[in-house]
């Protein structure tokens, strides 16, 4: 049996441990300008896992350089043990999406969600699904992504309706209807064809081809259900299995 004197012990040596990194960080960092080696430095400090170090890593996460800012959220995406340590990484990178100049690189958006993707932490399923919808292909990606890696049932559903509202996108838009004639008068007469439909502009096209691929991706990595492609079909299995369903190892 392990005794208290020996968890105690234990923890002391944690502390040590990570007073030693974050003194080490700090003499580092000093020693250069250069976001590189800023970014190295942030990536050693992070191997120490301890929650004074968190605290740190979420601190760089805002306030840095963008390269120190991608490598803390790769840093926290390791905090994944013990259960609270993996609970306090992952709310400190859903702070930090659309905090100071994050909310507007697209890059470190990205690398925080793969960070939320690596810890599978289901208490991020609703800061992960909140950003399904986002009109940067990139961001939506790397959240539906996320969505792949946490790997959980309540994100079944909203990644369906994902994957139908891109299905969706793709398709041709019927022109509108013409306005009515006026009171008294009867309705002009159609000549020709009816209007052409029309096609969906490249932007859209591009944005839900990307995200159709992703949101497949990540169903076939929570279900393990690799037959199936579209909405349709990912609609009529879930409709069927829902209620017996549990996430495959």
């Amino acid at each position: 049996m392990i005794t208290l004197a020996f968890l105690l012990a234990l923890g002391a040596q944690d502390e040590v441990a990570a007073k030693a990194a974050l003194e080490s960080f700090k003499t580092s960092y000093g020693k250069s300008k250069d976001p590189k080696s800023h970014a190295e430095a942030v990536l050693e400090l992070a191997k120490t896992i301890h929650g004074s170090v968190a605290i740190k890593l979420s601190l760089l996460l805002t306030t840095d350089d963008k390269e120190v800012r991608i490598a803390a959220a790769t840093g926290l995406g390791t905090f994944n043990k013990p259960a609270d340590m993996k609970q306090t990484a992952a709310k400190y990178l859903g702070q930090a999406l659309t905090a100071g100049a994050n909310a507007r690189e697209v890059e470190v958006r990205v690398a925080i969600f793969a960070a939320l993707g690596t810890l599978q932490e289901e208490t991020s399923c609703n800061t992960v699904k909140s950003h399904f919808e986002e009109r940067d292909p990139k961001i939506a990606c790397a959240a539906v992504s996320a969505a792949g890696g946490i790997r959980s049932k309540t994100l079944i559903e909203p990644l369906i309706q994902v994957l139908k509202e891109c299905e969706r996108d793709l398709k041709p838009v019927a022109p509108p209807p013409a306005p009515p004639p006026a009171k008294g008068k009867a309705p002009p007469p159609v000549f020709g064809p009816s209007p052409a439909q029309r096609e969906p502009d490249k932007d859209t096209k591009e944005r839900a081809n990307a995200v159709i691929g992703m949101a497949v991706s990540a169903l076939n990595s929570i279900t393990r259900q690799d037959g199936l492609k579209t909405g349709d079909d990912w609609e009529r299995w879930w409709i069927k299995n829902r209620s017996t369903f549990t996430v495959p190892k």
